[in-house]
């Protein structure tokens, strides 16, 4: 198998950012779709390609695997691109029509490249090739999932651009060594149908899914989630590979739970959805992999702009029960919610002293709460000031909370 551990190949930065593959609406693949890349202002592109490899595959029996897991489903030929003047490259579709443009705004001083190979065509199609470098059999992004690799190929090296149905895991058991002159600078990988997800296969460090996964490659992370997946950022300038580092979401262009109806329509108007409640609202949980941002929350409003969200290092503080990066009221919410039962719904790695869980919601988890109240995991990173622990009389405010909690 191949090293996984991203190279690094250029002395300059350069990574994915946020790639939106699957908007709702019978068109919205042709028009709404986009990737973006943020990196050293200026930076040439040359030499490299942004791929998008095949991650569905059936089971074979006795726990192999059969199918195109692996193989280049399609990809963007950066070849004579640079990113813009602000470090940022957007990629755009095409236009739906002569009076509906692509619809995004994106921040100036970016590079904006936009498929200009005809209506109707998304990222391009056979009849009318892309004008941005997409190679695919298909004009969109493939909805299901996939693991994207920025690589870079060395032509003094021997290296070769990489072609379509290439495969990069023959044997659907892992990434075989790379081509001669290959490098991967970045990558994420993304498993969006749960009926796909126990025989489908990532190749990144980090990869999420809709539904259990075990097939990545060694000391890769999966992160499952219980919603479809349509969309994947970095979380602010974050730079790892990590589930910190990432998040993914589910948007939606309606407003259907109560006391949103009203928000403005800022095209394109989708924002972070909930699952839908009892009433038909979207009054369930927000369909998002992080708790940092609400239902609503319009996502699609920064191309070519630094992402909302901060890096943490998820499941490193004690007494972050919910995973927020920051030991706050939902962690005081889940003791409170448990006091007393046998159920906890926190990570328990977060436990004081890391566990194991005693058995019953009680002071052992309060104390997590207690005495590490403010704590955060988010690093410092890119002038990123780390938030200060909670003042004393913040914490006697929490302790009168608890004691009212607990003479119920």
């Amino acid at each position: 198998m191949a090293s996984l551990a991203l190279t690094g190949a250029s002395s300059a930065e350069l990574y994915l950012n946020e790639i939106y593959f699957d908007p709702p609406g019978s068109t919205g693949d042709v028009l709404h779709e986009y990737v973006e890349l943020r990196g050293t202002p200026s930076m040439s592109l040359d030499n490299h390609y942004l791929l998008f490899l095949e991650n569905e595959g059936q089971g074979g029996g006795g726990g192999t695997i059969t199918g195109r897991a692996g193989e280049i489903d399609a990809f963007f030929d950066l070849n004579g691109q640079s990113l813009g003047a602000n470090g940022f490259l957007v990629l755009r579709q095409a236009a739906q029509n002569a009076s509906k443009p692509n619809p995004y705004v994106v921040a100036p001083g970016t590079a904006d490249l936009i498929n200009t190979s005809g209506f109707i065509t998304g990222w391009g199609t056979t009849a009318a090739p892309s004008t941005i470098g997409w190679n695919s059999e298909d004009f969109r992004t493939e909805n299901s999932g996939f693991t994207a690799f920025l690589i870079r190929v060395d032509p003094d090296a021997g290296g070769a651009a990489p072609i379509l149905a290439q495969d990069l895991d023959t044997g659907n058991d892992g990434l075989d060594e790379l081509p001669t002159g290959w490098s991967i600078v970045d990558g994420i990988g993304l498993i969006n149908e749960s009926d796909e997800a126990a025989f489908g296969r990532t190749y990144a460090d980090i990869n999420f899914g809709f539904g259990p996964n075990t097939n990545q490659e060694p000391g890769a992370e999966y992160v499952e989630v219980d919603f479809e997946l349509e969309y994947v950022a970095r979380l602010g300038d974050s730079t790892g590979s990590t589930a910190g580092d990432w998040w993914v979401g589910n948007l939606t262009d309606n407003l259907r739970r109560p006391g949103f109806e009203n928000l403005p329509d800022n095209p394109p108007n989708f924002r972070l959805s909930a699952a839908d409640g009892l009433g038909g609202d979207q009054t369930g949980d927000v369909e998002s992999s992080t708790d940092q941002f609400d239902y609503a929350t319009l996502v699609t409003n920064h191309l070519g702009a630094s992402n909302p969200g901060t890096p943490v290092s998820v499941g490193g503080v004690t007494g972050d029960y919910d995973d927020s990066g920051q030991v706050e009221q939902g962690d005081l919410d889940i003791v409170l919610q448990n006091w007393g039962t046998g159920t906890f719904t926190g990570n328990v790695d977060n436990l004081v002293g890391g566990g194991p869980f005693d058995g019953t919601v009680d002071q052992n988890e309060l104390d997590g709460v207690l005495q590490n109240w403010g704590s955060t995991a988010a690093p410092a990173l890119n002038g990123t000031v780390v938030p200060e622990p909670a003042s004393g009389s913040a914490l006697v405010a929490v302790a009168c909370l608890v004691s009212r909690r607990r003479r119920r």
